[in-house]
């Protein structure tokens, strides 16, 4: 237990209607009954909904047309400039057929990946940036 979990069991309250689910993944370490405590429907692993399957850590293996959206990996990208500035902001990440969610906390890190056969889309304030594929 920390702050953070208090700052979101006093979002979970305030929220009282919106339906939330919880993919299980390796910080949720709280016992079960602290989440379901807010009312929260508990995924152990992965999710399934029409062709899309939502995990924590990508999966292995998916079968052919369906699509793995995960996170986990915190991925994050590169900006370069002329003048050698450099920034590195949080991005959307699609190599096919995974799409991977970024992080947005100070303390997670990013994952930069290469670009080479995905497509990644940077996020920048409210703005989400395609940056295309570098293949």
């Amino acid at each position: 237990y920390n702050t953070e979990w208090a700052y979101f069991r006093a979002f979970r309250s305030r929220y009282q209607r919106v339906p939330f689910l919880l993919i299980m993944g390796n910080h949720d370490i709280l016992p079960a009954d602290q989440y379901k405590g807010l009312d929260m429907e508990i995924v152990p692993v992965v999710l399934q909904w029409d062709d899309f399957y939502f995990s924590h850590e990508p999966l292995i293996e998916l079968p052919p047309g369906k699509i793995n959206i995960a996170g986990h990996i915190h991925p994050g990208c590169v900006l370069k400039a002329k003048a050698r500035q450099l920034l590195r902001l949080p991005c959307f990440y699609y190599d096919d057929p995974v799409f991977l969610l970024p992080a947005f906390g100070r303390l997670t890190g990013l994952c930069t990946l290469s670009t080479r056969n995905a497509r990644a889309f940077a996020v920048s304030g409210t703005s989400v940036i395609d940056l295309g594929s570098g293949g």
